[in-house]
C-alpha cells in the first residue's frame, strides 16, 4: 500500500477522494452488482425450494394415509352397544358387520405387598438380621412373568438395608415390575409398606412370584413372614365367528381381525358394529386436496413474470421459480400420478368419479356430495383409485420422494444453485481484490499529483518575489 499522504485538493483544487470513489463505485455497479443481483435471485430461487419441499411433506402425509400399509382411505366407525363392556376402532382394511363379544374375565397386572408395617419409610426391615448368615438366607426373590418371558430380582438384606434401600435395588434391576413405598396409614399417623406391581398385564409377563430366605423370616421377631397378592390374570372372552373361548394378555386386542381393535372395559355381553365412515373419509381427501392446491398456489405466485411500471422506467419482475424448470416437471409429475391411480372395470374409475376436478387455474376441487354418492355405489373402486393414488405419491420410491429425499431432484436443484452463489462471491472478492489495488494506485498518483503542483505553486511564489513588480 502507497505510503503517500493525500490532503484532497489543497494544492490542485481538485477533489481526489470524491473522483476515486466515483470511478469505484462506477466500476463496481458494472462488474459487481449484476454479480450480486444474480447471488439474489439463486437465494430466492433456493429459498422457494425449501418452501416446496415443505409442500410437499405435507402432500405427502396426505397421501400417506391413502396407503394400505396405513390402513387406507377408506375410513371407518365402530360403534359398541355397551361401551362399558367393550369399544372398539377401525381402520380401512376393517370389513364391515356387527359383532357379539362376552367378556368373562379382563386382563390384569400383579399387585403383591408384605403384610409388614413400618413407622417410617427409612425404617430397617429386620435389625435382628445375622449379617454373617448365608447370602440365599438373607435373599428376596422375585420373578415377574413366566417361561421366556421370566425376569428375576435379588435382593440380599443386611440388618442395616431400610425399606427404601429396598425399594431403590429392587427398581435398579427390574424393567418388568415396579416396587414402592407406600403410606397405607394417615399423614399424622404414618404406617409405610412394600408394593410390588408388575408393568405389564397377563400372565406370561405380569405373573409375580416373591419368597424371601429364612433369616429375614426367623432372625429376632421376623420379617416379611406374610404377604397379599392379586395375581395377574389374562382377558377372557367369546367373538361371534371365532370358537371357543379367547385368552389374551390385553384389554386392547388388535390381532382377531384385519383393521379392528377392540379395547375391553368391563365384564358382559356387547355388540361391536363396523361400517363405513364417509365423512372421515372425504376429510382425508378434503385435506390431501387442500394440500395439493397450497402447491400448486405458491407455484403459480412464484413463477409469475410480471411488469412493474411504479418507477420511471417500466421493467419485468422476474418469480423466485421463473428460471427454473423444475416446478413444471413437479407438476406434471403429480398430474401423471393422478391418471396413473385410475382402474377400469368399476363403477367408480377415476378421480373424478369421486368428486375431483381439475379447475381452471390447475387447482382441485372435491365435491364431497358426489365423494359420498361414489362410496356408497362402489366402495371397492374407491378404495383401488386411492390406494393407488397413496402408493404412487407416498412410498419410497413414489414421486414426492423422487423430489424430496436426499438428494433427490430438490436437493440436487439447490446444490446447484448454492455451488453458482459460491463461485459469484468467489468471483466477487476477486473483483473487490482488484479494486483495492486500483483505489491504492489512483490515491498514489493524486497524492503525486498534489506533490508536484504544490512544488510548482512554490515555485510560482518565489519567481514572483524576484522578478521585478
Amino acid at each position: 500500500m502507497s505510503s503517500l499522504i493525500s490532503f484532497s485538493g489543497l494544492a490542485s483544487g481538485i477533489d481526489s477522494s470524491a473522483l476515486i470513489k466515483a470511478t469505484l463505485d462506477q466500476s463496481r455497479a458494472a462488474r459487481i452488482t449484476p454479480l450480486q443481483n444474480r447471488i439474489a435471485t439463486l437465494q430466492d430461487t433456493n429459498d422457494s425450494f425449501s418452501k416446496l419441499k415443505e409442500l410437499l411433506s405435507k402432500l405427502n402425509t396426505a397421501a400417506s394415509k391413502f396407503r394400505t400399509v396405513s390402513g387406507g382411505a377408506l375410513a371407518k366407525s365402530a360403534a359398541s352397544s355397551d361401551e362399558t363392556i367393550a369399544t372398539a376402532s377401525a381402520n380401512g382394511s376393517a370389513v364391515n358387520g356387527s359383532y357379539s363379544i362376552n367378556v368373562t374375565q379382563l386382563a390384569r397386572s400383579a399387585n403383591f405387598s408384605f403384610n409388614d408395617r413400618f413407622a417410617s419409610s427409612s425404617s430397617t426391615i429386620n435389625s435382628a438380621i445375622n449379617d454373617g448368615a448365608l447370602a440365599a438366607d438373607r435373599t428376596v426373590q422375585v420373578e415377574v412373568g413366566t417361561g421366556s418371558n421370566q425376569e428375576s430380582i435379588s435382593i440380599e438384606l443386611t440388618s442395616t438395608t431400610t425399606i427404601s434401600d429396598f425399594v431403590e435395588q429392587f427398581n435398579a434391576q427390574s424393567t418388568k415390575a415396579t416396587a414402592s413405598v407406600v403410606n397405607v396409614g394417615t399423614s399424622s399417623s404414618p404406617s409405610y409398606a412394600i408394593s410390588i406391581a408388575s408393568n405389564n398385564q397377563g400372565v406370561d409377563l405380569g405373573n409375580l412370584s416373591v419368597s424371601a430366605g429364612s433369616e429375614i423370616q426367623s432372625a429376632g421377631s421376623g420379617a416379611f413372614t406374610a404377604s397379599t397378592i392379586t395375581q395377574a390374570q389374562n382377558a377372557e372372552f367369546t367373538l361371534s365367528g371365532v370358537s371357543g373361548t379367547i385368552s389374551k394378555s390385553t384389554n386392547s386386542v388388535s390381532d382377531l381381525l384385519p383393521g379392528v381393535t377392540f379395547n375391553l372395559q368391563g365384564t358382559g355381553s356387547a355388540t361391536i358394529s363396523i361400517a363405513d365412515d364417509s365423512a372421515a373419509t372425504a376429510s382425508k381427501l378434503q385435506g390431501f386436496v387442500d394440500a395439493y392446491n397450497e402447491i400448486v398456489s405458491y407455484i403459480a405466485q412464484n413463477d409469475s413474470i410480471t411488469r412493474d411500471e411504479s418507477g420511471k422506467d417500466a421493467k419485468l419482475v422476474f418469480g423466485s421459480l421463473s428460471g427454473t424448470s423444475l416446478d413444471e416437471g413437479l407438476q406434471s409429475a403429480l398430474r401423471g400420478a393422478f391418471s396413473a391411480a385410475s382402474t377400469s372395470g368399476n363403477i367408480v374409475n377415476t378421480l373424478a368419479d369421486l368428486g375431483i376436478s381439475t379447475q381452471r387455474d390447475g387447482t382441485l376441487k372435491f365435491d364431497s356430495t358426489a365423494f359420498t354418492s361414489a362410496l356408497s355405489s362402489d366402495p371397492e373402486g374407491v378404495r383401488s383409485i386411492t390406494s393407488n393414488l397413496g402408493e404412487g405419491l407416498s412410498s419410497v420410491d413414489g414421486t414426492i420422494a423422487q423430489y424430496t429425499r436426499f438428494n433427490g431432484l430438490i436437493d440436487t436443484a439447490s446444490k446447484s444453485g448454492s455451488d453458482e452463489i459460491s463461485r459469484l462471491n468467489e468471483r466477487i472478492g476477486t473483483i473487490e481484490a482488484a479494486l483495492l489495488k486500483e483505489q491504492e494506485s489512483l490515491t498514489a498518483r493524486f497524492a503525486r499529483l498534489e506533490s508536484l503542483v504544490g512544488k510548482l505553486s512554490s515555485q510560482q511564489a518565489s519567481l514572483a518575489q524576484i522578478l521585478p513588480q
